[in-house]
């Protein structure tokens, strides 16, 4: 016989069997990401000094099952639970859903915590699904040189796409929703046309919460956008993807080179006729490092990328193609979210600044 069982604080429905355990659990939270364990943690979770760990969200064989606390925000992530966690190496995370970092007693970060997003390779955590926020792609109506493609909006907008004989993309305004997300991705490029496709966009940076009774940050945690494709020819710069989200939910204790950065990724540059862009856009590496725009191809008329956003900046716009054979950069991404709750001091290594509740 199957019995349905609620748990003490927990909005959580699950069949048991008669004569099955029942652990209540544990529960987390008291800001943007509530959540409980199904089961209490037993074992210290760590990536040990100079390893590095990929870790797939979208696998649930590498998530501990969980449900939300009653009236709080349903969710949608994977949760990593242990004793303690100790981040020692580099633990990246990527996949179909944000990340979560569950202890019972204390988590630290001495080395990277990655939810990044770069070009070229997976985006992170929960990023490759938040194209619902993606700005307007800008529509080529000639065969003449593209349009720069929009930088992605969440903390901050984004930079517009440089213009050709063809549109650049619009940002959309941030989307400070309130939920917990990745970052949103910048656009396309206009391409041409006919016969050109359009240069490709950067992904936002992904989304990771921290909880637990106390949180040590020597390290970084980093869920930058990554910077937009460049120009082939003259089918204009892709748009930076703006930050991601970071939830610190604990009392925080960071040290001096602790860092915490969620910054916007740098527009692709714009090509030519006869040459493409020089450069993609950048990532940005540091709660004060810029992801800068891509350079446009040498010699030329062609617009360079736009600068990505960091603490409370916009994403730049791209450079205009000059010419009837250069196309525009692609817009830079705006910061994402920081939230801290409770609201607490920092060492100031924060980029953007924590959003108040």
């Amino acid at each position: 016989m199957l019995a349905l069982v609620l748990l003490t604080a927990c909005e959580l429905v699950f069949p048991l069997e008669d004569g099955d355990a029942i652990d209540p659990g544990v529960c987390r939270g008291g800001g943007t990401v509530q959540l409980c364990l199904l089961t209490t943690p037993t074992e210290e979770y760590s990536i040990g000094s100079a390893s590095s760990m990929t870790l797939d969200t979208g696998v649930p064989q590498n998530c501990a099952p969980y449900r939300v606390p009653m009236g709080a925000v349903d969710l949608d992530v994977c949760v990593i639970a242990g004793t303690r966690i100790a981040i020692e190496g580099t633990l990246r995370g990527q996949g179909s859903r944000p990340l979560a970092l569950f202890a019972t007693e204390a988590i630290s970060i001495s080395d990277t915590l990655d939810v990044s997003s770069s070009l070229g390779l997976p985006a992170g955590a929960g990023a490759g699904s938040t194209l619902d926020c993606r700005a307007i792609t800008p529509v080529a109506v000639s065969d003449l040189p593209a349009g720069g493609g929009a930088g992605g909006s969440l903390g901050s907008p984004g930079g517009a796409g440089g213009e050709s004989a063809n549109p650049g993309g619009t940002p959309q305004l941030p989307v400070g929703s309130g939920a917990f997300r990745a970052g949103c991705p910048g656009t396309r490029s206009s391409g041409l046309l006919t016969g050109g496709n359009a240069t490709e966009f950067g992904f936002g940076g992904g989304a990771v919460a921290l909880l637990a009774p106390m949180i040590v940050i020597d390290g970084q945690i980093n869920a930058s956008g990554s910077g937009g494709a460049r120009s082939s020819g003259s089918r204009g710069g892709g748009g930076g993807g703006s930050g991601g989200m970071i939830v610190l939910d604990g009392t925080l204790v960071m040290g001096l080179d602790g860092q915490v950065f969620a910054n916007g990724g740098g527009g692709g540059g714009g090509g030519t006729t006869n040459n493409d862009a020089v450069g993609v856009g950048e990532q940005s590496s540091g709660f004060e490092s810029v992801g800068l725009g891509g350079v446009a191809a040498p010699d030329s008329n062609g617009g360079n990328g736009g600068d990505g956003a960091i603490a409370t900046a916009a994403g730049r716009d791209g450079a205009n193609g000059m010419d009837d054979i250069s196309s525009g950069g692609g817009g830079g991404g705006g910061v994402g979210e920081i939230r801290i709750f409770p609201p607490q001091l920092t060492n100031g290594r924060v980029s953007p600044p924590p959003t108040p509740p």
